[in-house]
Protein backbone atom coordinates (compact mmCIF):
# COMPACT_ATOMS: atom_id res chain seq x y z
CA UNK A 1 0.00 0.00 0.00
CA UNK A 2 2.77 2.28 0.89
CA UNK A 3 4.49 2.24 -2.67
CA UNK A 4 0.82 2.60 -4.81
CA UNK A 5 0.24 5.63 -2.47
CA UNK A 6 3.60 6.84 -3.40
CA UNK A 7 3.34 6.00 -6.87
CA UNK A 8 0.14 8.05 -7.09
CA UNK A 9 1.91 10.97 -5.46
CA UNK A 10 4.47 10.96 -7.59
CA UNK A 11 1.60 10.97 -10.81
CA UNK A 12 -0.37 13.05 -9.43
CA UNK A 13 2.80 15.68 -8.48
CA UNK A 14 3.97 15.23 -12.61
CA UNK A 15 0.78 16.00 -13.70
CA UNK A 16 0.38 19.12 -11.75
CA UNK A 17 3.90 20.63 -12.60
CA UNK A 18 3.37 19.39 -16.95
CA UNK A 19 0.17 21.93 -16.29
CA UNK A 20 1.59 24.47 -14.72
CA UNK A 21 4.48 24.58 -17.23
CA UNK A 22 2.20 24.83 -20.02
CA UNK A 23 -0.40 27.11 -18.91
CA UNK A 24 2.73 29.47 -17.92
CA UNK A 25 4.26 29.21 -21.22
CA UNK A 26 0.61 29.83 -22.69
CA UNK A 27 0.43 32.91 -20.43
CA UNK A 28 3.74 34.45 -21.32
CA UNK A 29 3.08 33.84 -25.20
CA UNK A 30 5.86 31.62 -25.61
CA UNK A 31 6.39 31.00 -29.41
CA UNK A 32 6.46 27.19 -29.84
CA UNK A 33 9.63 25.17 -31.22
CA UNK A 34 7.41 24.87 -34.95
CA UNK A 35 6.71 28.76 -34.80
CA UNK A 36 10.73 29.28 -33.80
CA UNK A 37 11.16 26.86 -36.56
CA UNK A 38 9.02 29.61 -38.90
CA UNK A 39 10.33 32.75 -37.80
CA UNK A 40 13.83 31.48 -38.85
CA UNK A 41 12.98 30.12 -42.35
CA UNK A 42 11.21 33.47 -43.08
CA UNK A 43 14.15 34.90 -42.32
CA UNK A 44 16.14 32.56 -43.91
CA UNK A 45 14.26 32.68 -47.41
CA UNK A 46 14.56 37.00 -47.26
CA UNK A 47 18.32 36.43 -46.74
CA UNK A 48 18.65 33.95 -49.66
CA UNK A 49 16.29 36.40 -51.59
CA UNK A 50 19.19 39.30 -50.68
CA UNK A 51 22.12 37.29 -51.63
CA UNK A 52 23.29 37.86 -48.55
CA UNK A 53 25.20 34.79 -47.83
CA UNK A 54 26.73 35.54 -44.37
CA UNK A 55 22.93 35.59 -43.20
CA UNK A 56 21.96 32.57 -45.11
CA UNK A 57 24.59 30.28 -43.34
CA UNK A 58 24.02 32.08 -39.81
CA UNK A 59 19.79 31.48 -40.26
CA UNK A 60 20.68 27.61 -42.45
CA UNK A 61 22.42 26.97 -38.91
CA UNK A 62 19.70 27.93 -36.59
CA UNK A 63 17.39 26.01 -38.69
CA UNK A 64 19.66 22.51 -38.43
CA UNK A 65 19.83 23.57 -34.31
CA UNK A 66 16.22 24.27 -34.15
CA UNK A 67 15.15 21.04 -36.54
CA UNK A 68 16.31 18.80 -33.54
CA UNK A 69 13.95 20.24 -31.43
CA UNK A 70 11.02 19.88 -33.54
CA UNK A 71 7.98 17.81 -31.80
CA UNK A 72 7.73 15.25 -34.73
CA UNK A 73 4.78 13.75 -34.04
CA UNK A 74 2.72 16.45 -36.52
CA UNK A 75 4.32 14.68 -39.28
CA UNK A 76 2.74 11.83 -40.92
CA UNK A 77 5.39 9.53 -41.70
CA UNK A 78 9.17 9.18 -41.42
CA UNK A 79 9.34 9.87 -44.94
CA UNK A 80 8.33 13.90 -43.73
CA UNK A 81 10.65 13.66 -41.25
CA UNK A 82 13.57 12.36 -43.74
CA UNK A 83 12.20 15.12 -46.25
CA UNK A 84 12.66 17.72 -43.86
CA UNK A 85 16.09 17.39 -42.88
CA UNK A 86 17.12 16.35 -46.26
CA UNK A 87 16.17 19.94 -47.27
CA UNK A 88 18.33 21.44 -44.66
CA UNK A 89 20.95 19.02 -45.23
CA UNK A 90 20.87 20.38 -48.99
CA UNK A 91 20.82 24.14 -48.16
CA UNK A 92 24.12 23.53 -45.71
CA UNK A 93 25.72 21.67 -48.96
CA UNK A 94 24.72 24.52 -50.69
CA UNK A 95 25.94 27.28 -48.74
CA UNK A 96 29.71 25.43 -48.12
CA UNK A 97 30.51 25.13 -51.74
CA UNK A 98 33.43 27.28 -52.65
CA UNK A 99 30.78 28.87 -55.25
CA UNK A 100 28.11 30.63 -53.95
CA UNK A 101 24.48 29.44 -55.72
CA UNK A 102 22.22 31.98 -54.93
CA UNK A 103 19.48 29.80 -57.21
CA UNK A 104 20.12 27.00 -55.32
CA UNK A 105 19.87 29.13 -51.47
CA UNK A 106 16.61 30.41 -52.71
CA UNK A 107 15.01 27.33 -53.86
CA UNK A 108 16.27 25.13 -50.48
CA UNK A 109 15.23 27.61 -48.61
CA UNK A 110 11.83 27.88 -50.35
CA UNK A 111 11.07 24.56 -49.79
CA UNK A 112 11.94 24.81 -45.69
CA UNK A 113 10.14 28.12 -45.62
CA UNK A 114 6.75 26.10 -46.85
CA UNK A 115 7.75 23.04 -44.74
CA UNK A 116 7.72 25.13 -41.40
CA UNK A 117 4.86 26.61 -42.70
CA UNK A 118 2.72 23.57 -42.70
CA UNK A 119 3.93 22.52 -39.36
CA UNK A 120 2.39 26.09 -38.09
CA UNK A 121 -0.40 25.96 -39.92
CA UNK A 122 -1.98 22.45 -41.15
CA UNK A 123 -5.55 23.30 -41.67
CA UNK A 124 -4.41 26.09 -44.50
CA UNK A 125 -0.65 25.39 -45.36
CA UNK A 126 1.02 27.90 -47.87
CA UNK A 127 2.08 25.14 -50.10
CA UNK A 128 -1.54 24.33 -51.08
CA UNK A 129 -1.93 27.82 -53.16
CA UNK A 130 0.36 25.50 -55.52
CA UNK A 131 -2.61 24.04 -56.27
CA UNK A 132 -3.70 26.65 -58.87
CA UNK A 133 0.18 27.05 -59.94
CA UNK A 134 0.88 23.17 -61.06
CA UNK A 135 -2.88 23.39 -63.16
CA UNK A 136 -1.89 26.11 -65.06
CA UNK A 137 1.50 24.42 -65.25
CA UNK A 138 -0.31 21.75 -66.66
CA UNK A 139 -2.23 23.54 -69.08
CA UNK A 140 0.07 25.43 -71.13
CA UNK A 141 2.07 21.78 -71.07
CA UNK A 142 -1.21 20.27 -72.45
CA UNK A 143 -1.24 22.96 -75.08
CA UNK A 144 2.23 23.18 -76.86
CA UNK A 145 1.63 19.43 -76.70
CA UNK A 146 -1.88 19.65 -78.83
CA UNK A 147 0.55 21.56 -81.71
CA UNK A 148 3.30 19.63 -83.62
CA UNK A 149 5.05 22.66 -84.15
CA UNK A 150 5.51 23.84 -79.89
CA UNK A 151 7.40 20.73 -79.52
CA UNK A 152 10.68 22.12 -78.68
CA UNK A 153 8.76 24.04 -75.50
CA UNK A 154 7.80 21.02 -74.15
CA UNK A 155 10.61 20.32 -72.18
CA UNK A 156 10.98 23.91 -70.79
CA UNK A 157 7.49 24.03 -69.56
CA UNK A 158 7.84 20.35 -67.83
CA UNK A 159 10.89 21.45 -66.22
CA UNK A 160 8.44 24.56 -64.68
CA UNK A 161 6.21 22.15 -63.31
CA UNK A 162 9.19 19.89 -61.58
CA UNK A 163 10.62 23.18 -60.39
CA UNK A 164 6.88 23.81 -59.06
CA UNK A 165 6.53 20.21 -57.42
CA UNK A 166 9.81 20.29 -55.99
CA UNK A 167 9.32 23.49 -53.67
CA UNK A 168 6.63 21.55 -52.38
CA UNK A 169 7.50 18.47 -52.08
CA UNK A 170 8.89 18.43 -48.83
CA UNK A 171 5.92 20.29 -47.30
CA UNK A 172 3.71 17.90 -48.72
CA UNK A 173 5.70 14.65 -47.30
CA UNK A 174 4.78 16.44 -43.74
CA UNK A 175 1.22 15.10 -43.75
CA UNK A 176 0.86 13.45 -47.24
CA UNK A 177 0.65 9.55 -47.27
CA UNK A 178 4.32 8.20 -48.55
CA UNK A 179 2.49 7.15 -51.67
CA UNK A 180 1.38 10.08 -52.88
CA UNK A 181 4.59 11.27 -53.08
CA UNK A 182 5.87 7.77 -54.56
CA UNK A 183 3.45 8.55 -57.09
CA UNK A 184 4.33 12.07 -58.16
CA UNK A 185 7.95 11.22 -58.35
CA UNK A 186 7.06 8.15 -60.75
CA UNK A 187 4.57 10.69 -63.18
CA UNK A 188 7.04 13.42 -63.29
CA UNK A 189 10.14 10.83 -64.25
CA UNK A 190 7.98 8.94 -66.76
CA UNK A 191 6.55 12.76 -68.18
CA UNK A 192 10.45 13.57 -69.23
CA UNK A 193 11.01 9.99 -70.50
CA UNK A 194 7.75 10.37 -72.84
CA UNK A 195 8.37 14.10 -73.56
CA UNK A 196 12.39 13.58 -74.67
CA UNK A 197 11.79 10.28 -76.36
CA UNK A 198 13.56 10.39 -80.15
CA UNK A 199 10.59 8.68 -81.78
CA UNK A 200 6.98 9.74 -80.86
CA UNK A 201 4.45 7.33 -79.44
CA UNK A 202 1.04 8.78 -79.53
CA UNK A 203 -0.67 6.22 -77.59
CA UNK A 204 1.83 7.50 -74.78
CA UNK A 205 1.66 11.47 -74.92
CA UNK A 206 -1.91 11.31 -75.18
CA UNK A 207 -2.71 9.48 -71.50
CA UNK A 208 0.66 11.49 -70.10
CA UNK A 209 -1.13 14.92 -68.73
CA UNK A 210 -4.72 12.75 -67.42
CA UNK A 211 -1.91 10.90 -65.65
CA UNK A 212 0.12 14.07 -64.37
CA UNK A 213 -3.25 15.44 -63.32
CA UNK A 214 -4.18 12.83 -61.49
CA UNK A 215 -0.89 12.85 -59.48
CA UNK A 216 -0.29 16.22 -58.51
CA UNK A 217 -4.05 16.66 -57.68
CA UNK A 218 -3.49 13.60 -55.53
CA UNK A 219 -1.19 15.40 -53.07
CA UNK A 220 -4.17 18.25 -52.17
CA UNK A 221 -7.12 17.70 -50.58
CA UNK A 222 -10.47 17.72 -52.23
CA UNK A 223 -11.47 21.31 -53.69
CA UNK A 224 -14.13 21.09 -51.00
CA UNK A 225 -12.57 20.13 -47.94
CA UNK A 226 -9.47 22.49 -48.93
CA UNK A 227 -12.36 25.17 -48.67
CA UNK A 228 -14.14 24.02 -45.85
CA UNK A 229 -12.85 21.31 -43.51
CA UNK A 230 -9.48 21.01 -41.26
CA UNK A 231 -7.16 18.73 -43.14
CA UNK A 232 -6.12 16.82 -39.66
CA UNK A 233 -2.52 15.70 -40.18
CA UNK A 234 -1.45 12.56 -38.11
CA UNK A 235 -0.40 14.16 -35.11
CA UNK A 236 0.55 13.20 -31.43
CA UNK A 237 0.48 15.85 -28.40
CA UNK A 238 3.60 17.52 -27.93
CA UNK A 239 6.69 16.15 -26.96
CA UNK A 240 6.08 16.65 -22.82
CA UNK A 241 3.58 14.84 -22.38
CA UNK A 242 4.72 11.70 -24.53
CA UNK A 243 7.64 11.68 -22.31
CA UNK A 244 5.91 11.91 -19.28
CA UNK A 245 3.92 9.07 -19.81
CA UNK A 246 7.23 6.70 -20.77
CA UNK A 247 8.75 7.52 -18.08
CA UNK A 248 5.47 6.78 -15.83
CA UNK A 249 5.16 3.46 -17.75
CA UNK A 250 8.15 2.36 -17.20
CA UNK A 251 8.28 3.41 -13.30
CA UNK A 252 4.58 1.18 -13.08
CA UNK A 253 6.95 -1.70 -14.86
CA UNK A 254 9.54 -1.61 -12.81
CA UNK A 255 7.69 -1.45 -9.62
CA UNK A 256 5.33 -4.27 -10.94
CA UNK A 257 8.75 -6.75 -11.45
CA UNK A 258 9.48 -5.18 -8.03
CA UNK A 259 6.48 -6.08 -6.27
CA UNK A 260 6.64 -9.84 -8.27
CA UNK A 261 10.20 -10.48 -7.02
CA UNK A 262 8.88 -9.55 -3.43
CA UNK A 263 6.05 -12.03 -3.47
CA UNK A 264 8.09 -14.94 -5.52
CA UNK A 265 8.05 -18.39 -4.21
CA UNK A 266 11.69 -19.35 -3.81
CA UNK A 267 12.12 -22.48 -6.06
CA UNK A 268 14.81 -25.01 -4.53
CA UNK A 269 17.43 -26.34 -6.91
CA UNK A 270 16.32 -30.05 -7.92
CA UNK A 271 19.71 -31.32 -6.60
CA UNK A 272 19.33 -29.69 -3.33
CA UNK A 273 16.10 -31.92 -3.00
CA UNK A 274 15.45 -34.88 -0.51
CA UNK A 275 15.43 -38.21 -2.78
CA UNK A 276 11.60 -38.40 -2.49
CA UNK A 277 11.25 -35.69 -3.83
CA UNK A 278 13.19 -35.85 -6.85
CA UNK A 279 11.52 -38.93 -7.87
CA UNK A 280 8.03 -37.01 -7.71
CA UNK A 281 9.74 -34.31 -9.96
Amino acid sequence: MFWRSLMAAAIAAGVWMLSIHSAGAAAQGEPSAPQTFLRTAEALYAAALDGDAAAVRRYTEDADVLLRGLPMQQVASAEGVEALAGSVAKLKRSVASAKADIEGWRNASAEIRLAADALVHPDKPMWHRYRTVLSDDLRGLEEAMAVPGRRSEEPGLLKRIQGHYALIRTAAMLHAEPYAIERADSVLRYAERVLKAKTTDSRLRKTLIPAMREALEGLFPSQQAADTAFIAPAAGPSWGWPAFMGTFIVSILSWAGWQRYKHATPVTPRGNLPPERRERR
